[in-house]
């Protein structure tokens, strides 16, 4: 007689065997298939771009990508249009500020000084750049020579300048990033992720990350960025959200119809500006993945794509190891999950790689067609010149890293949510 724990499907009732350490989830409906997915907040206008271009949009530009004489950055009259309208909408941003200056030192009356320091106030929030905040610890290269050495060489393979800074934090990802007036490029490597993977696999992600830096994504998609942030907060501004204006009776009902209607306006110039930016990234996505491959071969480039939708795997193996402290060796725990994977959780896996609409985020393609447009390509090799002992190296300051890392994971999971 089976022993084993069953819970019930919410959705459609059908029993589900719960795999301690793993994802439960129901085979016959699919109910938490992707709990990452399941479990985010309200979704961005992003995701609800990408949600409305559906997989569908996704499929055909799949297959356009599967010409070879396709443009990696293609113009187009949408691209054009994409680049005017941000300008405009930049401009107006100046014309504001300008205005502001204006009604504020050359003002005849106090209301008109008002009016200037409100408008100059609104334009600082809506238009300032934000300078994005780089989570994580800064790695030198005094301290991390072979990794610093192992991002040199794949710039030199791509002839891309090298990157200005590399930060290792407790995300399930990796990314790249500019920062700054200078616009300083930052590699992010999740050591959660990393640690499930092995070197060439290693090399593959980075090498991916690279590819955008020497496809010049982040620089060209700078302009149009800038633009859907200024969209999106005006979006927030406008579309209402609380009962303040209730005090003054029934005419807030007047003002919030106004107030979607404009809200409207604005989601919808940011759906035609944002068409153009998802194309962009869709496309950066699978060029950087041809990247990979060149450089770390086509095995590594599409095991590291399987290997990143083991983020829920990992997250309860830390939730585990914290509460019940019977280890100390997070990473070594998540890697026994992952290499002894039961037959539903390789089910529940495969499944989520071969769902068109299952990405990894909102400027990421379906894993499916990014799997299967590196299997149509010409298969590369490994495309460095590594010997033993800088391998040894690479793996040793990997170590340094995770040891660090999960003692601060498991550290601060236990000091919010146990302790």
């Amino acid at each position: 007689m089976s022993n084993q724990q069953v819970e019930v499907c919410p959705t459609c009732g059908h029993s589900m065997p719960v795999i301690p350490g793993y994802v439960t989830w129901c085979e016959q409906c699919d109910w938490n298939i992707s709990p990452t997915e399941s479990d985010a907040k309200s979704p961005t206008l992003m995701r609800r771009l990408q949600s409305r271009l559906g997989a569908r949009s996704a499929n055909l530009l799949y297959e356009e990508l599967s010409n070879a004489a396709v443009s990696t950055h293609p113009v187009t009259l949408g691209t054009i249009g994409a680049y005017l309208f941000s300008f405009l909408l930049h401009a107006a941003s100046i014309g504001m500020v300008c205005l502001a200056i204006h009604e504020i030192f050359w003002s005849r009356t106090i209301g008109e000084f008002m009016l200037g320091f409100i408008i100059l106030a609104v334009s600082v929030v809506l238009f300032w750049p934000v300078k994005r905040k780089i989570h994580g610890m800064k790695l030198h290269r005094s301290d991390y020579p072979a990794l610093h050495r192992l991002m040199d060489e794949i710039a030199n393979q791509l002839n891309a300048p090298k990157v200005d800074r590399l930060v290792a934090n407790s995300e399930f990802n990796a990314f790249i990033t500019r920062t700054g007036m200078r616009r300083k490029s930052v590699v992010g490597i999740g050591i959660p992720l990393f640690s499930v993977l092995n070197l060439q696999e290693k090399i593959s992600v980075l090498a991916h990350e690279m590819g955008h830096h020497a496809n010049a994504d982040l620089t060209r998609r700078f302009i149009v960025r800038q633009a859907l942030r200024t969209l999106g907060l005006w979006y927030g501004f406008l579309f209402p959200k609380t009962d303040y204006l209730e005090i003054i009776g029934p005419f807030h009902y007047v003002i919030a119809f106004i107030r979607k209607r404009l809200a409207d306006v604005v989601y919808y110039a940011y759906l035609l500006l944002g068409l153009s930016v998802w194309k962009q990234s869709q496309r950066a996505e699978y060029f950087a993945d041809m990247t990979s491959a060149r450089i770390a071969g086509t095995e590594a480039a599409v095991s590291a794509l399987g290997k990143m939708h083991f983020a829920p795997t990992f997250f309860m193996t830390l939730k585990k190891v914290a509460h019940y402290r019977y280890s100390n060796e997070l990473f070594e725990e998540v890697r026994k999950f992952t290499r002894s994977i039961p037959e539903k959780e390789e089910r529940r896996l495969n499944k989520i790689r071969e769902s068109a609409p299952a990405s990894l985020d909102d400027t990421h393609p379906p894993t499916l067609y990014r799997i299967r447009h590196l299997n149509r390509q010409p298969v590369g090799s490994f495309g460095l010149s590594m010997d033993e002992s800088f391998c040894e190296q690479l793996n040793q300051e990997f170590a340094q890293l995770e040891k660090a890392t999960e003692r601060r994971l498991l550290d601060d999971y236990r000091a919010w949510y146990i302790e």
